[in-house]
């Protein structure tokens, strides 16, 4: 019998195999995306628990928005210059394989967040950086309480890793 996370790494493989066919700027997500994704999800229930706000997710994926010209760009934008939400790195035995992971906040009101038609909802984009540069994995959309997020300078978090 499949679990629900080999059923939900099937998926997302699926997708992103689609996803390339359409657009091929979309990064292979590796085992290690999906973990560091799921601590990125945790981040997001822990700033909602601080915030004693309750934690919705929206259907949403990368997929429903990589037809925004310059999505990724706008995304990268916004975090180096509100700040990102730092979700966790890797070491490997090469400095030039490490990878730091983190989310950047897309609200409602910014122009982005109006391309997405986020209307109630905040987008969180997650990144992976490692020797080709910043490359954005998937979005997750959740209900938009207007909780603080615990932003770091993108600098401090991501530029010198």
């Amino acid at each position: 019998m499949f679990s629900l996370r080999k059923v939900t790494v099937l998926l997302i493989t699926f997708f992103n195999l689609l996803a390339l066919a359409i657009a091929p700027e979309i990064p292979p997500v590796l085992q290690t995306d999906l973990d560091m994704w799921d601590r990125a999800i945790e981040k997001y229930q822990e700033a909602h628990q601080h915030a004693d706000m309750p934690f919705a997710r929206h259907n949403y994926e990368y997929a429903n928005f990589n037809h925004i010209p310059g999505l990724g760009d706008e995304a990268l934008r916004l975090g180096r210059e509100r700040g990102v939400l730092f979700v966790g790195r890797t070491r490997a035995r090469l400095p030039s394989e490490h990878k730091v992971y983190f989310s950047t906040v897309i609200r409602p009101e910014d122009l982005l967040g109006q391309d997405m038609h986020l209307d109630n909802k905040v987008a969180l984009a997650f990144w992976r950086k490692g020797i080709n540069g910043p490359q954005l994995i998937e979005i997750d959309v959740l209900t938009d309480h207007h909780i603080q997020w615990p932003l770091t300078p993108y600098d401090r978090t991501v530029g010198h890793h």
